[in-house]
């Protein structure tokens, strides 16, 4: 059986992400995650991001929404180590970072968070249900819930010809499929999952998702009974 390991393994990725979040500011939170369909800035006090990762874009979003709490959890020390120096070093009053799994939320965060955000996480999980049930119970009833996943379909015949999807493709087998192998159910997802599947995957699990379903970016509620 094969099996892969996780982003401890992986320091190097980590450098590449806080690179990478320093150009999402407020811009490019306002442009391409911000559910500002569904929620105004003024509605938006708690804020909960599953896998921060180094905190480039948690510590962003707390400098755009400066009147909210946003807590960032990882299941990485180094992650969270470098997490809590930016903060430090940013004077950051308004932003916490916890070493802690989406699969084990703290109970006290039960319908706590207006806003919860998984960029390009959820298909790196290799058990995707107790965090998205995790979340879910932390999220308000009138929460929205941001899942940002890099584009690719789940039927492969949709991807051929596209340099994109094979760049993709390929970078998950080093990362993204390693990482969703790595502890038991081991679904092994990665990028290949695909939005579609993603997005069954989340209505299968009591999520209403708005606007189109096969986009990066997508943003859910509580399918309320």
């Amino acid at each position: 059986m094969f099996k892969g390991y996780d982003f401890s393994k992986l320091e190097q990725v980590f450098h590449y992400m806080n690179q990478d979040g320093a150009s999402c500011d407020g811009t490019w939170i306002e442009e391409n995650i911000f559910p500002s369909k569904y929620k105004s800035r003024d509605k938006i006090r708690t804020i909960l991001d599953i896998g921060c990762g180094t905190g480039k874009i948690t510590a962003n979003i707390a400098n755009y929404l400066p009147n909210a709490k946003v807590v960032g959890i990882d299941v990485d020390q180094y992650a969270i180590d470098t997490a809590l120096k930016l903060k430090e070093d940013e004077d950051l009053t308004n932003v916490e970072f916890y070493l802690l799994g989406g699969d084990h939320l703290k109970e006290e965060w039960t319908g706590r968070f207006d806003w919860i955000t998984m960029l390009k996480v959820f298909h790196d999980l290799p058990n995707p249900g107790p965090c998205l049930k995790g979340a879910m119970r932390s999220l308000k009833d009138d929460g929205v819930m941001t899942l940002h996943d890099p584009l690719c379909h789940s039927d492969p015949k949709l991807n051929v010809g596209s340099k994109i999807h094979a760049s993709t493709l390929t970078l998950s087998c080093y990362i993204c499929l390693p990482c969703s192998l790595s502890a038991p159910p081991a679904v092994g997802n990665g990028i290949g999952w695909g939005l579609e599947n993603r997005a069954k995957y989340l209505r299968d699990n009591g999520l209403t998702i708005h606007g189109n379903e096969s986009v990066e970016v997508i943003h859910c509620s509580k399918t309320l009974k």
